[in-house]
């Protein structure tokens, strides 16, 4: 949990120094317009790339003496398609469906002075439906801030649904999630297309831990142990529209 939270912080300053120092320099001086037809029409499509850092909230069963943790952070990948509607000259909605890559490595440490730990490695595919309201700023040059905000819904096709335990995997985890979207960038206009740079915040709503078991199962402590599991998950993502 500390290195995911080092990692997001780190991530969360240099976008927005990032975004500052262009839009700064958008404003430095007047230059030639470009792709201003992108944002007259009714309707237009993209593509996103991106990368990401997955994590899981964990609230404890207060009578449990284990300990689960997310103890190492490593990106995954995004990749997604564009559609968006226009409303006005500010606002827009969108959807970008798509699919996300990446794993968590949970431990689980035991009593307040020992320290074994016993780690295993939690992979997901999801398959992302968000439904997101976008709105612009006024355009700078050929920059545009934005702020972008949403529910939508995810998938796990690839969710733990068997307890491995030569490979430490103890728990059980729902595959379907709903959670709320929410991130800023800057939209960025070239010659043929618009390409925008964004910072995003996914948080899942549903607690996903699968707790379906008996009671005499070897694993029933380690599910015991944690009374709700959220999902969290922040993005870097560049369109290309």
């Amino acid at each position: 949990m500390t290195l995911f939270k080092s990692s997001v912080r780190k991530i969360f300053l240099l976008a927005i120094f990032t975004c500052l120092f262009f839009v700064c320099n958008a404003q430095k001086r007047d230059v030639f317009l470009h792709y201003e037809e992108v944002d007259s029409k009714k309707f237009h499509f993209g593509f996103s790339l991106g990368i990401n850092y997955m994590d899981y909230n964990f609230r404890y069963n207060k009578t449990s003496t284990l300990r689960a943790d997310v103890v190492s952070v490593k990106p995954g990948f995004y990749v997604g398609g564009i559609v968006e509607h226009k409303l006005s000259n500010d606002f827009a909605i969108r959807t970008e469906p798509g699919l996300q890559f990446g794993s968590r490595s949970i431990s689980f440490s035991k009593g307040i002075i020992s320290k074994e730990i016993e780690e295993g490695i939690y992979n997901s595919i999801y398959i992302d439906i968000p439904l997101l309201l976008k709105y612009k700023a006024k355009k700078m040059n050929n920059a545009r801030p934005y702020l972008v905000g949403g529910f939508g819904v995810k998938y796990d096709i690839s969710a733990n649904n068997k307890y491995v335990p030569e490979n430490n995997i103890y728990i059980r985890t729902l595959p379907l999630d709903f959670y709320y979207k929410i991130g800023f960038g800057v939209d960025w206009y070239f010659s043929y297309f618009k390409w925008s740079t964004e910072l995003r915040f996914s948080i899942g709503l549903r607690d996903i831990l699968n707790n379906t078991i008996y009671e005499d199962s070897f694993v029933y402590g380690y599910t015991e142990s944690i009374e709700r599991m959220n999902s969290k998950i922040v993005s870097i993502v560049f369109h290309f529209e």
